[in-house]
Order: structure tokens, then C-alpha cells, then sequence
């Protein structure tokens, strides 16, 4: 049998591990979590901006089209000018 010295260094070892485990998955979760969630915002806006112009994208025209996906600052300003 294993002494009460023994069981204790087992239950902390096993609590430690697990607290680690967490903390480890924890730091390399968020990251791509956060990179997902960016990615999904971006291409929504994308498609918000399609249905915005809401036409057909031959009748749009190559670089109107490109020019209102460029991403940039200057997006919405496009976007804005466009609606007007």
C-alpha cells in the first residue's frame, strides 16, 4: 500500500498536470480562435458588400468590382460613394 506521503505527491501531480494541460491548450486555442473569427469577418463583409451592390457581377464590371473588395480604410468610403 502506498503511504499518505505517496497518495498526496500523486493527487498533486495529477492536479498540476491537468492545470498545465489546460493553460497549454488554452494559449494555442485562443490564437486560432481569434484568427477564425477575423477570417469569418472579413469574408462577411465581402459578402455584405455583393449584396449591397446588388447587381449582377457582369454588369458591375471588373475593377468596380475589384475596387469595392479591395480591403483597405478606405472601404467604406468607397461603399458610401457607391450608395449615394
Amino acid at each position: 500500500m502506498c503511504g499518505p506521503i505517496a497518495q498526496l505527491v500523486q493527487t498533486n501531480i495529477t492536479r498540476f498536470g491537468t492545470i498545465v494541460m489546460i493553460i497549454f491548450l488554452v494559449s494555442i486555442l485562443t490564437p486560432l480562435y481569434r484568427y477564425n473569427i477575423r477570417l469569418a469577418t472579413y469574408y462577411d463583409a465581402h459578402g455584405d458588400i455583393l449584396q449591397l451592390l446588388d447587381t449582377k457581377i457582369g454588369s458591375v464590371g471588373f475593377i468596380d468590382l475589384a475596387q469595392a473588395l479591395t480591403s483597405g480604410r478606405h472601404l467604406l468610403k468607397d461603399l458610401l460613394a457607391r450608395l449615394k
